[in-house]
């Protein structure tokens, strides 16, 4: 049955582009699941105008509904034919009223434009006709580029055409570039409000479009509401929310099993009140950016890291919202007292962290310190004898001793002091950084301390 294949799902893409151009109404139905609750099988089918077709199976309803558009797109089930509005030939001026479908592109635009971070604006850019019959022409830009152009007999139609046309443009290429990967389709993504956990990379409409990223089939299987949040060398993090429990999770996805197990071993080995919560993970094949062009994508082992995920965000953040409350000293030296505590919880269990930052130390729900970002972790707090990697870490929080390969868990006790201080001290610019004043380094921890 084709229903038990792994079925491309590119086919709800082509199912949703044949419709809308047919203005054909399409609906998936859930007709329900069975089996037992931690191995459910959903029934999805799809129906095109009140025509129901073959039932389709999954282990969750994105993976039926695929199956059911491919058995509606099968030459065996054929769609209705070219008899819609659409097919015949319209009277000069009969498509200006409205635009050619019922959906709402400009929200539709308008949630792209939110989620990926760029500037979409309307420009009416000519006005011909009657005075009592005019025609309006507008075009619609995505970060200054044209997108769509559309016209009507009043400046809001003309509008709505133009987003219909930039939105399928923007469809048309990530489409294209799902059948260029002969993969899954991507799936949407979403930078955070926080600027800290967005993409380092400016990215434009064709890279970071609606459709920006690649799934392997488990990752789509067990979380829906998939949205970037953080990018780097190391990987990228996702926020995700699970199909089954409705938890929002963070998925780290990192390329290569080896380099990752550490992190992962010690991750699962630690469990404290101010460490991020480690959950599970597994490795599956995914198609990442190819290291030789970002723009092409290859298939590769990747290794998914589910965690608690945090929502307020990372110290840094915390640090410039709050640095100007009244409070904020009594509040920052709650903060740091729980770092040191997470950071000697680490310690206790014969760990370094090693890349102690701002940014990787997290802010839960309650408001409480969850140090994360185990990457470069590695055992024998006391040993300094042992061999280690040179120049592992963020150069600016880095122990003078870490650009060599002998050296104990003291690494994370002089990040500890270069977070304090960032606490403590105001700095104008990012680059003033490297260039404290050593007194006032000194002066302001040892009040700070002084009330511990």
């Amino acid at each position: 049955m084709a229903d038990n294949q792994a079925v491309p799902r590119i086919y709800m893409a082509k199912l949703n582009e044949y419709c809308q151009r047919r203005r054909l109404r399409l609906d998936y139905k859930d007709l329900g699941f069975d089996g037992p609750s931690h191995n459910p099988v959903f029934t999805v089918a799809v129906e095109i105008d009140g025509r129901q077709y073959s039932q389709a199976t999954g282990k969750s309803k994105k993976e039926a509904k695929d199956r059911a558009a491919f058995l509606a797109w099968e030459p065996q089930q054929p769609l209705p034919p070219l008899s819609s509005p659409l097919s015949q030939s319209p009277e000069p001026d009969a498509n200006l009223a409205q635009p050619a479908s019922s959906l709402n592109y400009l929200a539709l635009l308008n949630e792209y434009s939110s989620r990926n971070k760029v500037v979409v604006q309307y420009v009416v850019v000519s006005k011909s006709g009657l005075d009592h019959m005019p025609i309006f022409h507008c075009v619609c830009t995505i970060d200054d580029k044209d997108f769509g152009e559309g016209t009507g007999n009043n400046k809001q139609t003309a509008k709505r055409n133009a987003a219909r046309q930039a939105y399928e443009k923007l469809n048309d290429q990530a489409t294209s570039r799902a059948e260029r990967s002969a993969s899954l389709p991507n799936i949407s993504t979403n930078s955070s409000r926080n600027p800290s956990h967005s993409n380092s990379q400016e990215s434009s409409p064709e890279a970071s479009g609606t459709l920006a990223f690649i799934f392997g089939t488990r990752f789509l299987d067990e979380f829906e509401d998939i949205q970037k949040i953080k990018s780097g060398g190391y990987g990228t993090v996702f926020k995700a929310k699970h199909f089954f429990d409705g938890r929002l999770l963070a998925v780290k996805r990192v390329k290569g099993k080896e380099e990752s197990k550490k992190e992962v071993q010690a991750l699962a080995k630690l469990e404290h009140e101010y460490i991020v919560q480690y959950y599970n993970c597994w490795i599956g094949k995914d198609n990442i950016p190819s290291p030789e062009d970002s723009d092409q994508r290859v298939e590769a082992d990747c290794l998914f890291i589910v965690m608690e995920y945090c929502e307020k965000g990372t110290l840094k953040d915390w640090i410039s919202k709050e640095r100007a409350k009244e409070s904020y000293h009594e509040d920052a030296k709650i903060k740091f007292q729980q770092i040191v505590e997470g950071v000697a919880y680490i310690h206790s269990q014969n760990l370094i962290h090693r890349d102690l930052k701002p940014i990787n130390i997290l802010m839960s729900r309650d408001n409480k310190i969850k140090i994360g970002d185990f990457g470069l972790v590695t055992t024998g707090v006391d040993d300094h004898s042992v061999q280690r990697t040179e120049k592992r870490g963020t150069v600016l929080y880095m122990a003078p001793e870490q650009v060599g390969n002998k050296y104990g868990k003291e690494v994370d006790i002089f990040s500890l002091g270069l977070i304090l201080f960032e606490m403590l001290y105001t700095f104008q610019t990012y680059h003033e950084k490297p260039e404290v004043n050593l007194k006032s380094f000194v002066n302001s921890t040892y009040f700070f301390l002084r009330n511990l």
